[in-house]
């Protein structure tokens, strides 16, 4: 009698984690708000003059169990399907689930700037780079940037909708959304799930580590 309850178990256990390995999708409805990760994203925004669409939005974990953060990528409605690099207004929210100081946001913008980029790139974002890190301010559980590009006007940083600061130039949006969004992104996983990878946006949760 014990044998079977010896398989169903190892049965049980290889199931688990295969859907611990497969990464969590769910499409969004309509015009209805998306939840990933607790955080709920609006289905439109309106930031610097243009309606914002909803491309997609994940879950970044660090390791299997640690959420980190959750996120939401909009796009200008008037350029559906523009690519990343594509100048257009658009918004990066991120929605935060665990502490983190300013120094620690500062130096992972710094090594996954640099990770993504060459020394060439790294000199001419320079200054601006700096004013935006000095810009930075600690985060707990529950506070939200918002990076929103809006083309002639630059990127702008905000804290739970408190402007912080703005930065000029198309090339420095590029560089700075690349982070999420680029070939080289902080996940690949991640990058696909906000670009809204396959039909429609989506949601889709993606665990890192």
């Amino acid at each position: 009698m014990r044998r079977p309850r010896v398989r169903s178990l190892a049965s049980t256990a290889a199931l688990v984690a295969v859907l611990l390995a497969l990464p969590a999708r769910v499409a969004a409805s309509g015009d209805a708000p998306v939840r990933v990760g607790g955080a709920a994203f609006p289905a439109w925004q309106d930031a610097g003059g243009a309606h914002l669409r909803l491309q997609g939005a994940g879950l970044f974990r660090w390791g299997w169990f640690v959420k980190v953060y959750a996120a939401a990528h909009y796009l200008d409605a008037s350029a559906p399907g523009a690519p990343p690099e594509a100048d257009v207004a658009r918004r990066l929210e991120i929605a935060c689930l665990v502490n983190v100081s300013a120094a620690e946001l500062a130096r992972a913008t710094e090594k996954l700037l640099a990770r993504a980029h060459g020394p060439e790139v790294m000199r001419s974002l320079g200054d601006r780079l700096a004013r935006l890190r000095a810009a930075y301010v600690g985060l707990k559980p529950g506070d939200r940037y918002a990076l929103t590009y809006t083309p002639g006007r630059g990127t702008e940083l905000s804290l739970n909708g408190r402007p912080l600061a703005r930065v000029e130039g198309a090339d420095f949006a590029r560089a700075f959304f690349s982070i999420w969004l680029g070939s080289r992104p902080v996940d690949g996983g991640l990058r696909d799930a906000l670009l809204g990878a396959g039909a429609g946006p989506a949601v889709r949760a993606r665990s890192r580590g």
